[in-house]
């Protein structure tokens, strides 16, 4: 991606993240590593904050498909870091999903997957089926025997 198109993205990221007005220690972190992953540098990270800070940033599309499902994947993992998802949050990724041709099905199938990420970062890991925590590693409930 070009330099701008990598301030674009990260200002679409911010934006998801901060439409519930909480940034909480689990969304820098992410942050931080979404940064390195897509090879931004110094100060574009904060290019992109002043750029919602501004309040003209509307989420924006950039780059190949592969870097619009990506920005939404991170948009989502951001959003659901805290453990929910309000309606300002899911606004904007609804909205930037249908942009980019990526339905309501793909979407709850991104949102489910990056609830278990955090649940595997946290530690976490509750049962499909009978609801108790379980190892994050566990394929099958030791409790019920159910697929994890």
């Amino acid at each position: 991606m070009a330099d701008e198109d990598i301030v674009t993205y990260l200002a679409n990221i911010v934006l998801a993240s901060r439409a519930d007005r909480k940034v909480n220690p689990l969304e820098e972190k992410a942050m931080e590593y979404m940064c390195q992953g897509i090879g931004a540098r110094h100060g574009d990270l904060d290019k992109a904050i002043k750029a919602v800070e501004a309040g003209n940033h509307k989420p924006t599309p950039v780059g190949r498909f592969s870097d619009k499902v990506r920005n939404l994947e991170d948009m989502i993992y951001i959003s659901v870091s805290d453990g929910q998802l309000p309606a300002s949050q899911k606004k904007i990724i609804l909205s930037f999903g249908k942009e980019i041709n990526v339905n309501q099905e793909q979407i709850n199938g991104i949102l489910d997957e990056s609830k278990r990420r955090i649940k595997l970062q946290r530690g976490e890991m509750m049962c499909v089926s009978c609801g108790k925590k379980i190892p994050p590693t566990s394929k099958y409930c030791p409790f019920c025997g159910g697929r994890c």
